[in-house]
């Protein structure tokens, strides 16, 4: 039965990713439970697919059920990822801020390597009004993913919070200097970040940045070049 069960998440992510087939992925991951309850893969994968459906409450209900089995087993590294999850579905999902902040404060705690719950936590706390907190975990998510992010959710996160910090930076502490730099380093994470290059491409001109600005204009014209625009 352990088998058969990673079979169906396996089949599962197959429909999920290349079919974008949310349903069929469903039926097999609660083919999966009926043959092992407790099988955290498909357990967090069936949050997942729930929270992308629509049915919020049905996700947590299996968040919840990974977390209880996770902490039985001492695996604190899943409690965390179901944590971060079940944020996202208390921020996105059922629109609860508050709710959202409690599971990401407990990811970050029990994931301490992983920018991405730092990530997401700043980002609620930002819109809460925590400042201290916000800037905090946006400053200890970008040194958690370094100058070089290991992988694409994290290099989603670091370019994020560099976006985040220089919005802070100019509005919130009046230190446009300090905005700009972390535009840089947003626009060093993704060259096709247009909205770095539309405040950058004036500064670099005024502040005659040669090498910077024809840098600059050339990712700007690749940007135009590309398909679809």
């Amino acid at each position: 039965p352990l088998e058969a069960a990673d079979a169906h998440v396996h089949l599962a992510r197959l429909c999920a990713q290349t079919e974008d087939d949310i349903a069929g992925a469903r039926l097999h991951c609660e083919a999966a439970l009926r043959l092992s309850p407790d099988q955290p893969d498909a357990l967090l994968l069936l949050g997942e697919l729930c929270h992308r459906g629509g049915e919020h409450l049905r996700a947590l209900k299996a968040l919840d059920r990974l977390r209880e089995v996770s902490m039985a087993r001492h695996e604190l590294d899943r409690v965390g990822q179901a944590d971060l999850l079940a944020g996202r579905v208390w921020e996105e999902g059922l629109k609860q801020p508050e709710n959202a902040l409690l599971r990401y404060r407990e990811a970050v705690s029990l994931l301490p390597g992983e920018p991405e719950p730092l990530f997401a936590s700043a980002r609620v706390a930002e819109g809460l009004g925590r400042l201290q907190e916000a800037l905090s975990g946006y400053q200890q998510a970008l040194e958690l993913a370094g100058p070089a992010p290991r992988s694409e959710s994290v290099r989603h996160a670091a370019h994020e919070s560099h976006h985040a910090l220089a919005r802070l930076s100019r509005t919130k502490l009046g230190d446009p200097a300090r905005a700009r730099e972390h535009l840089e380093a947003a626009l060093a994470l993704d060259p096709r970040d247009a909205v770095a290059l539309d405040e950058l491409i004036p500064y670099f001109r005024v502040t005659g940045r040669s090498q910077e600005l024809a840098e600059a204009l050339e990712k700007a014209a690749a940007l135009q070049d590309a398909p679809g625009k």
